[in-house]
């Protein structure tokens, strides 16, 4: 008898419970009937608890990509992806060696190695020093080939990052940047004069000083394309480009 009297007190309890919350909901919603919604504000309590969770929190605007910003993610994009090439090193030279043995640079253009510079004073049967980005090693390689406007090697093993080669030729005036400062990494902005075809290949004529380029530099766009890489100079002492345009069709003849 006891134990079902202790059954019954439990159940008077919950059934004592959920009668008073029904009856105080009931009241709740016939004073906001009673004030025309004035009394239970759904907004308001939205915009209270909005507060309390973003209390603190700082609004972040979306940053604005200027001409100057573009430059430099186009120059960070592509320094992975250009290697630097050299008359013959070894892991113990200082910096005053290797800036003496700089010839030019590089762009890693195939996963399995293809490098592309530009024809510069290269000779098919001696070796050069190639150093790639993030690797201490040193590659001693002999040209693939030779042709035209370009120089090919081939470096051993596989690469995720490649240099994207567009295949769209640049306008007048376009902002564009190259990677230059010999043994150091640099950058050197100009602008588009002209894109002119001489014999069978697409030239880009530009601002930038050949003082702040070398061979095989990469001309890159805004979008962080590679448009061009760096051949020779102009009568004025400004950079030629060949276009990576052509770069393509030379390599296919290479292949």
């Amino acid at each position: 008898m006891r134990q079902m009297y202790k059954i019954d007190i439990v159940k008077l309890v919950v059934v004592t419970v959920l009668l008073t919350v029904v009856v105080v909901v009931g009241l709740i919603f016939a004073l906001d009937y009673l004030t025309k919604g004035r009394f239970l504000n759904i907004n308001v309590f939205k915009e209270s608890v909005g507060k309390r969770l973003t209390q603190g929190v700082v609004p972040t605007e979306k940053e604005e990509i200027t001409p100057e910003k573009a430059v430099l993610q186009a120059i960070n994009a592509n320094r992975s992806r250009t290697v630097k090439i050299y008359r013959h090193l070894s892991l113990e030279d200082d910096l005053s060696v290797k800036e003496r043995e700089f010839l030019g640079r590089g762009l890693i253009i195939s996963k399995d190695g293809l490098v592309v510079t530009g024809k510069g004073g290269f000779q098919n049967d001696q070796e050069y020093s190639i150093v790639i980005p993030g690797q201490k090693e040193i590659v001693n390689l002999k040209p693939l080939a030779i042709e035209k406007e370009i120089t090919v090697f081939r470096l051993p093993g596989e690469f995720r990052l490649i240099a994207e080669l567009s295949s769209d030729l640049p306008k007048k005036d376009d902002l564009v940047v190259a990677i230059g400062g010999r043994e150091r990494d640099g950058m050197a902005t100009g602008r588009i004069l002209k894109v002119e075809k001489v014999v069978d290949e697409q030239i880009i004529y530009t601002t930038i000083p050949t003082k702040s380029v070398e061979v095989g530099a990469p001309l890159i766009n805004q979008e962080k394309e590679i448009i061009g890489m760096y051949i020779s100079k102009s009568d004025s002492g400004k950079a030629l480009f060949i276009a990576t345009s052509d770069i393509k069709k030379i390599i296919q003849e290479v292949k």
